[in-house]
């Protein structure tokens, strides 16, 4: 499993006001009950939905899709809604979803993951623009790039 991009978006979806911490990322479904031999990846997700890269479905039909993420052993299955189609004009083919009944992990669970990740990338890009010649050392103190580098290689690579 490989995460792409990893960025914090306010996103406007078609008929819909979200303003949730979404996260960018390219993640096979572990199990799903609609086209069951069609490779489907989330490729967007939220607290509240995601959006599923495979054929399109029909807007309004209820599905069921079970996801985790690297090297997390929180494993999600939800009941979802069929919001929204995308024919792959703008963007992949595929849906977006509507999280209707967490069976397994939770909301809370998979807000932690996407805020932890979003911290992440966020220490990663000020550590990319931040350039000091000199990093004064603080006796007792870890070394923030240090920090920064263990998490990156845990989640991110």
């Amino acid at each position: 499993m490989a995460i792409n991009v990893i960025k914090p978006i306010l996103k406007a979806i078609p008929g819909q006001d979200q303003r949730r911490l979404r996260l960018n990322i390219h993640l096979p479904l572990a199990a799903k009950r609609f086209n069951p031999s069609v490779p489907a990846h989330i490729t967007n997700v939220s607290t509240g939905g995601a959006f599923l890269e495979t054929v399109p479905e029909r807007e309004g039909r209820i599905i069921d899709i079970t996801f985790s993420f690297p090297d997390d052993p929180r494993i999600f299955s939800v009941t979802a809604r069929v919001t929204w189609i995308s024919q792959g004009e703008q963007q992949p083919p595929g849906f977006g979803i509507r999280f209707l009944r967490f069976h397994s992990g939770s909301a809370t669970d998979l807000q932690e993951i996407i805020s932890e990740f979003c911290r992440i990338e966020k220490h990663r890009r000020q550590k990319e623009n931040f350039h000091v010649l000199d990093k004064p050392e603080v006796p007792g103190h870890q070394n923030i790039d240090a920090v920064i580098e263990g998490y990156w290689d845990k989640f991110l690579r």
